[in-house]
């Protein structure tokens, strides 16, 4: 026997294609609206008859004797209910039960609606908000013209404002006055849908101190892809930079001391280099004095005799500056650097040493090299360190040539300088040791040369790399960034910023 027949007024419900469901209190479907099929995918004929409980896979959200008490009491119920449709997909609804009779029977109307992406964007949000909230990071939410829209846990600790003080007000209340124009750069660029990462700068706390903060700044779009607003995560990094700025300066002493260290051998030959244009400079003194004892002074000669002399002064000036500059313990002074020429004079030292002895140096320098934004003295000592592992591996090779070779790379606007050598080439148990401190395979030596050399390169945004040549050898590449690259970094003022295009 089929349902029974609906009284006027349901069957005029159901033509208002609401999504409703008439069923009895147990939960037998009788009536199921064309609306609730669009919601669920079943179509009438597979739900009358059924419980709708089972139908759906319903889970309340709680116990369902409890519910139905509520019902009885109250003579109606509103909550939540996660359902399945015919597809299996879940979803949640939002759903009105009334208790009714017919004919003395109790009868329930149903009434779902589909609340399920309102629901998940509810959740997400929450769970979006316990994110924020736990951070240790300050995430701070503004207007496109800087005006402060959310002001998180983390960034009350790491300002000290509190969120009431900030929001409505400017994000230049925590930006130093000298970078103001810093600021509206970083905001101009928003608006353009860039995103900066990771750039350092300064921001002041509210108690007047000024802390280091590494900035990720994004754009916030609508639907329609227009700015609305912009994030702004910022983590302090005070300590963290203090610490870096202390390991630079341990880093510069222990290169000094590397420098030192070098510079010492080469003192045992620095005599034999000093020698030629003084021996010179004696024996044109003495051509002179024999000239004027004589009296037969040839003008043309003396003044050619004196130009001599000048040169090798000069010579002379050029030995002992090249290695003052080369062992002096001095801070970073960096500057326009033309890389062939820094190769050049870090070879030259190299040959004043006993160790080039017996060993062919050979340049292929590229013309179109080009210039670096460096330390003169700290790059002239990585490729010195370079050169000097290279003449400690020919010791007993019956081949011992170097050959020292810069290569520009234009589109990614660096310069990379290496140095082959023909010795016996990396031991396999090294290789993936080698630049970490202490580590070598000289009879003797600390094994801090390659360590120190790395990390000048990677302080000049560089690195060095090793390889065994697979004719024999080894060789070591320094890749550093050329003046072309420095200068078309994003310019923000102070700091690093990383723009995302």
């Amino acid at each position: 026997m089929g349902p029974s027949p609906l009284p006027l007024d349901i069957r005029l419900c159901a033509l208002d294609m609401a999504p409703v469901m008439i069923r009895d209190f147990n939960g037998t479907v009788r009536f199921w609206s064309p609306a609730l099929h669009q919601l669920y995918g079943f179509h009438a004929e597979q739900a009358l008859g059924r419980c709708s409980h089972e139908l759906l896979r319903t889970t309340f959200p709680s116990p369902l004797a409890d519910i139905e008490r509520e019902l009885r009491l109250r003579g109606q119920w509103v909550g939540e209910l996660a359902h399945h449709r015919a597809d299996g997909k879940l979803i949640i609804v939002a759903s009105h039960w009334s208790l009714g009779r017919i004919s003395g029977a109790p009868i329930v109307t149903e009434i779902n609606n589909d609340i399920t992406e309102r629901k998940w964007d509810r959740e997400e949000g929450f769970r979006l908000g316990n994110v924020i909230e736990c951070s240790e990071d300050a995430i701070v939410g503004m207007t496109p013209s800087g005006i402060v829209t959310d002001w998180s846990a983390a960034a009350e600790m790491i300002f000290g404002y509190t969120k009431t003080e900030m929001i409505g007000q400017s994000i230049l209340k925590i930006v130093p006055e000298e970078l103001h124009d810093e600021e509206a750069s970083i905001l101009r660029r928003i608006s353009y849908g860039e995103r900066i990462r990771h750039y350092e700068t300064t921001r002041h706390r509210k108690d007047g101190r000024t802390i280091s903060v590494a900035l990720t700044v994004s754009p916030i779009g609508n639907t329609a892809g227009q700015i609305v607003g912009v994030s702004k995560i910022a983590r302090d990094i005070t300590e963290e930079r203090v610490s870096r700025e202390r390991l630079t300066e341990l880093s510069a002493e222990l290169a000094h001391l590397g420098r030192l260290t070098a510079m010492g051998e080469v003192a045992a030959t620095l005599s034999h280099e000093l020698q030629q244009p003084i021996t010179a400079l004696t024996n044109y003194s003495e051509t002179l004095a024999q000239m004027l004892e004589t009296g037969r002074l040839d003008r043309d000669l003396a003044r050619l005799i004196v130009d001599k002399m000048s040169h090798q002064v000069l010579r002379t000036g050029q030995v002992i500056r090249r290695v003052r500059d080369f062992v002096a313990n001095r801070g970073t002074q960096r500057s326009t650097e033309d890389i062939n020429g820094l190769v050049r004079e870090a070879v030259e030292l190299v040959r004043m040493s006993g160790g080039a002895s017996g060993v062919r140096i050979s340049l292929m320098l590229d013309p179109k090299a080009g210039a670096i934004h460096a330390d003169r003295v700290q790059i002239e000592q990585v490729i010195v360190n370079l050169l000097r592992n290279a003449m400690d591996a020919l010791d007993g090779q019956s081949r011992r040539e170097i050959v020292v070779t810069t290569e520009r790379n234009s589109s990614q606007d660096t310069v990379a300088v290496h140095v082959a050598d023909t010795g016996p080439g990396i031991a396999p148990d090294v290789v993936e040791r080698l630049f970490q401190p202490f580590v070598t395979s000289k009879k003797a030596g600390l094994g801090i040369g390659l360590s120190i050399s790395r990390d000048i390169a990677r302080a000049h945004s560089g690195d060095i790399k090793a390889a065994t040549r697979p004719g024999g050898g080894a060789v070591f590449s320094v890749t550093l960034p050329t003046v072309a690259q420095v200068q078309t970094a994003p310019d923000l003022g102070r700091g690093n910023a990383d723009s995302a295009r």
